[in-house]
């Protein structure tokens, strides 16, 4: 397993024989599943920075402010004929203010 860092990001990847791919997951921002994969090591690496910055882009306008170790949940509401970007609520914290 080989381990790759960008931003304060984390990713262990590995070879999946089955899919004949380069497969690599986001570390330490649970509870989402942050995947990436290719064929090369340079088409994984590009492929991680992407799903980094999409992550990032995605909590962004949230206004959350929550770091990879909060345990946040967010609701993306899609209505019918929507535009695919949806709409996006702030994200509550399970973490107690006490």
């Amino acid at each position: 397993m080989d381990v790759m860092t960008y931003k304060g990001y984390t990713a262990h990847i590995e070879y999946s024989q089955e899919e004949q791919l380069l497969v690599g997951h986001v570390q330490g921002i649970t509870p989402h599943i942050v995947g990436f994969h290719g064929e090369t090591p340079e088409e994984v690496r590009s492929a991680f920075e992407m799903a980094v910055e999409d992550y990032l882009q995605i909590r962004s306008p949230c206004g959350s402010g929550f770091s990879r170790d909060d345990v946040s949940e967010f609701t993306i509401a899609i209505a019918a004929g929507a535009a695919p970007s949806g709409l996006i609520e702030r994200p509550q914290s399970r973490k107690s203010d006490s």
